[in-house]
């Protein structure tokens, strides 16, 4: 919700071409976000949302400040970016609002990871909100006072992340576990203790979130290149009419990945199935609800934009609806070990994915039509993706129900003096 109420903001203020400009630095945004999200919180998810009681001290900690510095590292390239690309003066100062709005952003994001690892849905939910607060209170304020702008708008994101971390703790320091040593002999960095002991399944989770939600934001920024911000600023309209949806997406595969962790290996199969039959009826009342609503109502959310919205619209409505028959599949894979199944499976398709929309944008289509090429992807995604996961699972049946779990991390040297 809170990416959603940023999209809002701007596409109701803001003309197309500022709008493209804040939906590709809304699609860099996401592009790091999946990536953080492999390396760091679903790995946090796997190893310890089964035993929250077991996470070892300064295991939480780590994963932030793991978190921390690569996003840094983003947003240092970022600034180069801005500032060696032949861009408009918009576009850098778009772009060097979003590098000071990373590293919160994303920090805000593992914190709510480390909050449902540790059984407490309620303290995340409460940390979201506090940005959402935070988003509107500024978006109004800067509609009031200087005008709304893209790089306003990320810097209002930005400062409510600071918040949510300023004032919603994440954990209270664990016991220790029973007998457990903290081993000197470990580098003291724990960020690379962190990724060294979750080398088990970062790599192969970050290939496969590359190939399918990392990827989408760069075909995102592919289109934006060969067509322009306006084909943008079209597809993201579309993709903010669809904004529930795209809720229950990110939510799916947080949610799907901790619960999933917990199945018995039987059950799978009719988890994937009970969550698809959720998903397909989301999907289809909200399309009903918004081609029920007056058109007064929907300028409101996305004012000039609308018109571009509404011809991506049917496109972009099959791209999310595939991701989310998807979301379930992928996660009962990671959590019952088969990581490598669904990263083949993600990187095979990538092609196609930044491909087909690449193709049409490049050979003069329409924003209707671009969107179309999106939505052949997840048609084509979808009739590989569900019969493969099937085929594994039904093969793997007598395998244990979770994969291998590295050992917790140790105590971080530091740690033994706070």
């Amino acid at each position: 919700m809170t990416g959603a109420v940023v999209t809002v903001q701007g596409a109701a203020t803001l003309p197309p071409a500022e709008f493209g400009r804040l939906s590709a630095a809304l699609a860099i945004y996401y592009f790091m976000l999946t990536a953080i999200r492999a390396l760091v919180s679903e790995v946090y998810l796997v190893r310890f949302a089964g035993a929250p009681d077991r996470v070892p001290p300064g295991v939480a900690r780590w994963a932030q400040v793991t978190t921390v510095r690569l996003s840094l590292v983003a947003a240092a390239v970022v600034l180069a970016a801005a500032a060696a690309a032949p861009l408009s003066t918009s576009s850098r100062l778009t772009l060097t609002a979003l590098a000071a709005a990373l590293p919160l952003l994303l920090w805000q994001q593992v914190r709510r990871s480390v909050l449902l690892a540790a059984a407490r849905p309620a303290r995340s939910a409460a940390s979201s909100g506090l940005v959402l607060v935070g988003q509107v209170v500024g978006g109004l304020a800067l509609q009031a006072t200087v005008g709304v702008s893209a790089p306003g708008l990320l810097f209002c994101w930005a400062a409510a992340g600071a918040l949510a971390i300023r004032y919603m703790p994440v954990t209270e320091r664990p016991a220790p576990v029973a007998g457990a040593v903290a081993d000197r002999r470990q580098p003291r960095d724990g960020s690379l203790r962190w990724l060294a002991e979750g080398r088990a399944f970062w790599p192969r989770f970050l290939c496969q979130d590359m190939a399918q939600g990392g990827a989408s934001q760069v075909a995102l920024l592919v289109v934006a290149g060969i067509s322009g911000t306006v084909v943008v600023a079209g597809l993201r309209a579309a993709l903010l009419l669809l904004a529930p949806l795209l809720v229950l997406q990110q939510a799916a595969g947080y949610i799907a990945l901790a619960e999933a962790t917990r199945l018995h290996p039987a059950h799978r199969l009719r988890f994937i199935l009970v969550a698809q039959a959720g998903a397909v009826l989301a999907a289809a009342v909200w399309l009903v609800l918004l081609d029920l609503l007056p058109r007064t109502a929907l300028e409101l959310v996305a004012g000039d934009n609308l018109a571009g919205g509404m011809s991506a619209l049917p496109g972009m409505a099959v791209f999310i609806i595939a991701s989310l028959l998807l979301s379930a599949p992928a996660a009962v894979l990671r959590s019952s070990g088969h990581v490598q199944a669904g990263m083949t499976l993600g990187l095979a398709l990538m092609p196609a994915l930044i491909g087909i929309p690449a193709l049409v944008a490049g050979r003069g289509g329409s924003v209707g039509e671009v969107a179309a090429g999106f939505g052949v992807f997840g048609l084509l995604a979808v009739v590989v993706w569900i019969p493969a996961c099937v085929s594994v699972l039904r093969t793997r049946r007598g395998e244990p129900g979770a994969g291998p779990r590295p050992p917790g991390l140790a105590e971080p040297a530091s740690a033994a003096g706070e």
